[in-house]
């Protein structure tokens, strides 16, 4: 997640956090992804995709840049 997106999440969940009794749109989205989530998402894919770049140098130099290319 890019650092705009970033910023982003953080100044409209505290805005709705704020202001609980209005009826936004982003209090729904809230409610089904927090910042929370969304920061262990990304910490699981980083994760995954530093596994698969890790592997990618073992197979042959086709399937390698695939990998790679997968991976970033």
């Amino acid at each position: 997640m890019g650092g705009a997106a970033f910023r982003l999440l953080c100044r409209t969940h505290q805005f709705t956090d704020e202001f609980p009794d209005w009826d936004l749109p982003l209090q729904k989205y809230f409610k089904k992804f927090s910042l929370e989530r969304s920061l262990i998402g990304g910490a699981i894919r980083t994760a995954l995709g530093a596994g698969i770049l890790a592997i990618s140098f073992t197979f042959d130099p086709f399937y390698s840049r695939r990998l790679f290319l997968m991976a970033s």
